[in-house]
């Protein structure tokens, strides 16, 4: 699997937990990577807090391509998760589910061989390089009031480039989601545990969550992960 991503990203395609042994994700985006174009990188993290959960990001250098090979990506998880479910397949034929429509053809019907399980988040901040190692990252999406993110983008921005001067961070990336502009991305990357202890215990964190807090309609994911 590739590195993380770099400052020259465009954006970042954000798959759902994904449920199943390190090993068997592990080989399953292995197998992939020769097949993905040279604008997608691959990053697998495991959840510090909740054993098994697993988290898989899609670095793009561009977004020509994103929607089929994020969809590659996630039916070849989904793949992995029935045969480890049940190990004899058969053969139902297709049958229309109810998904997240990708927001490259919101109007686009879905069954279960082709639905996918992804966000794609346009980067609008990223600072850190590929070449720097990332022992952590802390993964928050967060859903802001509609009428409360054009004025808090500028704030979030400014707060996230300070964080990324605080001792121990190794890089940040800000996302805002194709499609709904309100779903914002926030991935910290650290040094260790004790460097991210130090942020939240860091008066500037402290002062920015009056900020935040209000105008947060929902707060869909908090994963804290190391690499597969």
């Amino acid at each position: 699997m590739g590195a993380a991503g770099d400052s020259r990203s465009a954006g970042l395609g954000l798959l759902e937990v994904a449920q199943g042994t390190a090993s068997t994700v592990g080989a399953v985006l292995d197998a992939l990577t020769p097949d993905l174009p040279p604008s997608v990188q691959l990053e697998a993290l495991r959840s510090v807090r909740e054993p098994g959960g697993m988290l898989v990001l899609a670095w793009l250098s561009d977004f020509d391509e994103a929607h089929a090979v994020l969809d590659a990506i996630s039916m070849a998880l989904q793949r992995q998760r029935a045969s480890s479910i049940a190990p004899q397949t058969v053969d139902r034929g297709p049958s229309t589910v109810s998904m997240r429509p990708s927001p490259m053809d919101p109007q686009r019907s879905r069954t279960e061989d082709t639905a996918p399980d992804w966000r794609l988040f346009p980067a609008r901040l990223h600072i850190g390089t590929s070449d720097a190692p990332s022992p952590l990252a802390n993964v928050i999406l967060r859903e802001i009031e509609p009428d409360s993110v054009a004025g808090f983008l500028a704030p979030l921005e400014s707060q996230m480039e300070r964080v990324a001067q605080r001792p121990g961070c190794l890089g940040v990336f800000l996302g805002q989601e194709l499609g709904n502009p309100g779903g914002l991305l926030g991935i910290t990357r650290w040094s260790d545990l004790d460097a991210l202890q130090a942020y939240l215990d860091w008066p500037g964190a402290h002062a920015f969550r009056p900020v935040v807090e209000p105008l947060t309609r929902a707060v869909p994911l908090r994963f804290l992960g190391q690499p597969l």
